[in-house]
């Protein structure tokens, strides 16, 4: 407090809620945008049956990666998930790839090792899959920006 007060004589308590300036700055704008990258169950289940009619995922494919139907809790449809771990992954069609890649990224902006981590953990990913996700992280300007040289 007496630090301060060399640099003004007059110190004015303002309430959180009137205190417009404050309040801005405290928020980041990353934490909203990640609501926006969000992809909802539904479009997921749509987007891989998009990819079972046109050829893309066949049951060869299917087989292979052991990928079944997962019903989801609270929700009246399954989706596909690879099930060899003791934790259903969910296959993302390649459409979806890039944002959920970015979504995962954008949370803490961790490198490319540790998004990949994560990615891995929570997704079916082939090694294909992690290439492009190498290189979709590679281009984050945010990363760039903050990166000591």
């Amino acid at each position: 407090m007496e630090y301060i007060a060399q640099f003004t004589n007059e110190i004015i308590y303002v309430n959180g809620k009137d205190n417009v300036v404050a309040d801005m700055l405290s928020r980041l704008p990353e934490i909203d945008s990640l609501t926006h990258n969000v992809i909802s169950f539904q479009s997921l289940k749509k987007e891989q049956e998009n990819e079972i009619s046109s050829g893309l995922l066949n049951t060869k494919f299917k087989e292979k990666y052991n990928i079944k139907e997962i019903q989801l809790p609270d929700h009246n449809f399954k989706i596909l998930c690879e099930i060899t771990g003791n934790k259903p992954r969910p296959y993302i069609p390649k459409c979806m790839r890039k944002n959920i890649v970015n979504t995962i990224h954008s949370i803490s902006h961790s490198g490319i090792r540790s998004s990949r981590k994560i990615i891995k953990l929570r997704y079916f990913c082939l090694k294909s899959i992690l290439r492009h996700s190498d290189l979709w992280l590679s281009e984050c300007l945010k990363c760039h920006k903050s990166k000591v040289p």
